[in-house]
């Protein structure tokens, strides 16, 4: 039997290393959270419609979350008005899908004044396309932080009081990166999965409301600071 020579040897060492880490990859990324479909097919809004159509919100979701658990916040501000624009990601990670925005406002050029937001891992690639975009007046951050520059934006920063998977250190360090005059409003009873509707997330809190309770008023916090922001 002829005997492999070392490169011959190396190529096979490589290839197995790369079989076992995309397979490694390909089970994590399959084991996400999936939307709960029975919560947003109960979920209604009762809001009082305005014509805010020139004002677009672009939503990143969750890291591992399906997009359509967001269903219900976009629908929220779509009753209120607003352009707003759900974003699927690949493997439901944003990190893979950061410049997504540029298609939906390329796509839609009536739209005058744009904002971003997203829920944690979300929240942290909108900021970071927000920072290299001068179409981007502000972000809003659900259970999430900055990691980069957002002094020269508008933000909402909006975390339950029983949110038990955001990074509080990250959080607490990265404000740095946020303008001096930034909102924050901690919703109380919230948790971090109550920003979607997609069930109970591993290391949680125990919320003390509903998801649709805190979509409700998530929705509203949203709602007042886009209008604030450009009238």
């Amino acid at each position: 039997m002829k005997r492999l020579k070392r490169w011959q040897i190396a190529l096979i060492c490589a290839a197995l290393v790369i079989a076992l880490c995309a397979g490694a990859f390909f089970i994590y990324v399959g084991d996400y959270y999936h939307a709960d479909a029975s919560s947003l097919s109960a979920y209604t809004v009762s809001v009082e419609a305005a014509d805010n159509r020139d004002v677009g919100f672009i939503f990143y979701p969750g890291g591992k979350v399906e997009a359509s658990a967001y269903n219900a916040l976009i629908a929220n501000l779509e009753a209120r008005g607003f352009s707003a624009f759900l974003v699927p990601m690949p493997f439901n990670l944003a990190f893979f899908g950061v410049n997504k925005a540029d298609e939906i406002i390329a796509a839609h050029p009536s739209v005058a004044h744009w904002y971003i937001g997203g829920h944690s891992l979300g929240g942290v690639a909108a900021s970071i396309y927000a920072s290299g975009s001068d179409k981007i007046e502000g972000v809003v951050l659900l259970g999430s932080y900055s990691t980069k520059d957002l002094t020269d934006k508008r933000v909402l920063s909006v975390y339950g009081s029983e949110d038990g998977v955001m990074n509080r250190k990250a959080y607490e360090e990265n404000k740095i990166n946020l303008p001096a005059d930034f909102e924050e409003v901690v919703i109380e009873g919230g948790c971090h999965a109550g920003f979607g509707m997609y069930g109970a997330q591993s290391g949680d809190g125990t919320p003390k409301i509903t998801s649709a309770e805190q979509t409700d008023e998530t929705c509203e916090l949203i709602s007042r600071f886009l209008l604030r922001s450009y009238q």
